[in-house]
């Protein structure tokens, strides 16, 4: 299943975190108010998408 993450501050790492250790879960997408914040996590998440 794919789902995406609303923000990417603290809690938005803390959901990052718990969604990565589930089967069959992919963080597919993060969005925030600041790109450079979706982007952030986005490459030390290794997740596809920031926006």
């Amino acid at each position: 299943m794919k789902l995406g993450i609303l923000g990417a501050g603290s809690m938005g790492n803390t959901h990052f975190d718990c969604y990565k250790g589930i089967p069959n879960i992919e963080v597919s997408a993060i969005y925030t108010r600041s790109i450079e914040k979706a982007k952030s996590l986005e490459i030390r998440r290794q997740s596809s998408h920031g926006y």
